[in-house]
C-alpha cells in the first residue's frame, strides 16, 4: 500500500478554488489549504473558533451538512459542506469541511434588487412631473441609492444657447455643487465643442447619443475636477433632441467584484434617462390635447 503524506497533498489542495479543512473530533484544526485560510480568516482567529461555526459544529455532532449558506464576519458569504468521518457507525473521528466563496454573486444579487427598487420608484416619481427640471431632479435623487454609486448629477440643455444648466448633484460630495456648477457654465453644447473637445465626458455622451461608462483611471485626459474614478452618463432626449443628461459617479476604488459598476448599470442609467423623456413626452401630449380641445 502506498502511504500518502500531508506534504504530498498540500500542493494539490492549495491549487483548489474551494477551501478544504480537516478537523479532529475535538474540533481542533489539523489542516487547511490556502483558500480555506482566506475563507475563514484562519490567521486572524483562534483555531478553536472554526469549530463554533454552526455547520461545522453540527458536523462534529454527526450531521452531514450540505450546501449551507454562511456569512463569515460580514466579509464573506460561503457555501459550506461539512462531512463527518466515523469510526464504526456512531463515533465521529474527523470532519472534512469544503467551502466555496459566493460573496460576489450575493453582492450582485443585492445590487440587482436595489436597482429594481430604484427603477420602480423612478417610474412612480416621474408620473406627475410637469417640467424637465423636476423630472431630472427626481431621477438624480434616486441614483445614489444604488450601492455602487457615490454621486449623481443632472443637467438640462438650454435650447436657445446650448448651455448646460445644472439641476442637481446628490451624494457624498454635495458640497462641491458650486464647483460643478462653475464647470458646467464653462461648457456649451455647440457643434464646435462637440467636435473638438476631447476632455469633457458630458459632451462625449451627447455626441455618441447613448449612455456610456467612463473610467477616469484608464483615460486620465478626461476633464476630472472632482477626482472621480468612474462615471456613467446618459443623455435625455425629447423629440429626437438632447434636452438633458443624468449621471452616476463613483469616487471609491474598484470593489471585490473587480468593476466600478455592475454590468447592467449602463442599461439602467439609459432606462432612467428614458423615464425622464417619457415624462416630458406625456406632458407635451397632454398639452397638445388640451390645445386641441380649446
Amino acid at each position: 500500500m502506498v502511504e500518502i503524506h500531508e506534504n504530498d497533498l498540500s500542493p494539490l489542495l492549495n491549487s483548489f478554488n474551494d477551501g478544504v479543512c480537516f478537523l479532529n473530533a475535538q474540533g481542533e484544526l489539523l489542516y487547511c489549504n490556502e483558500t480555506a485560510r482566506k475563507h475563514w480568516n484562519i490567521d486572524g482567529l483562534p483555531t478553536y473558533q472554526l469549530a463554533l461555526q454552526p455547520p461545522i459544529a453540527r458536523a462534529l455532532a454527526g450531521e452531514h451538512v450540505v450546501h449551507e449558506l454562511l456569512h463569515v464576519e460580514n466579509e464573506r458569504v460561503l457555501i459550506v459542506n461539512a462531512v463527518p468521518m466515523f469510526a464504526g457507525t456512531t463515533t465521529v473521528t474527523d470532519v472534512v469541511v469544503i467551502s466555496h466563496d459566493v460573496s460576489e454573486h450575493v453582492l450582485l444579487e443585492q445590487q440587482a434588487e436595489g436597482a429594481l427598487q430604484v427603477l420602480l420608484k423612478a417610474i412612480l416619481d416621474t408620473q406627475d412631473t410637469e417640467s424637465i427640471d423636476e423630472a431630472l431632479r427626481r431621477i438624480a435623487a434616486l441614483i445614489p441609492q444604488l450601492e455602487s454609486v457615490d454621486d449623481s448629477i443632472a443637467f438640462r440643455v438650454e435650447e436657445s444657447t446650448g448651455r448646460l444648466i445644472p439641476i442637481a448633484l446628490y451624494g457624498s460630495n454635495e458640497q462641491n455643487y458650486d464647483e460643478w456648477k462653475a464647470q458646467l457654465q464653462e461648457l456649451k453644447l455647440s457643434a464646435e465643442n462637440i467636435l473638438h473637445s476631447s476632455t469633457s465626458p458630458y459632451l462625449h455622451s451627447v455626441r455618441l447619443a447613448r449612455a456610456v461608462m467612463y473610467d477616469y483611471m484608464m483615460v486620465p485626459l478626461f476633464h476630472n475636477p472632482r477626482s472621480l474614478r468612474a462615471a456613467i452618463y446618459a443623455p435625455v432626449f425629447l423629440n429626437g433632441r438632447v434636452v438633458g443628461l443624468v449621471g452616476a459617479e463613483r469616487h471609491r476604488p474598484i470593489g471585490n467584484t473587480g468593476t466600478y459598476f455592475p454590468h447592467w448599470s449602463i442599461e439602467l442609467l439609459a432606462a432612467l434617462a428614458r423615464l425622464a423623456s417619457m415624462a416630458m413626452e406625456k406632458n407635451t401630449l397632454l398639452t397638445s390635447i388640451k390645445q386641441l380641445q380649446d
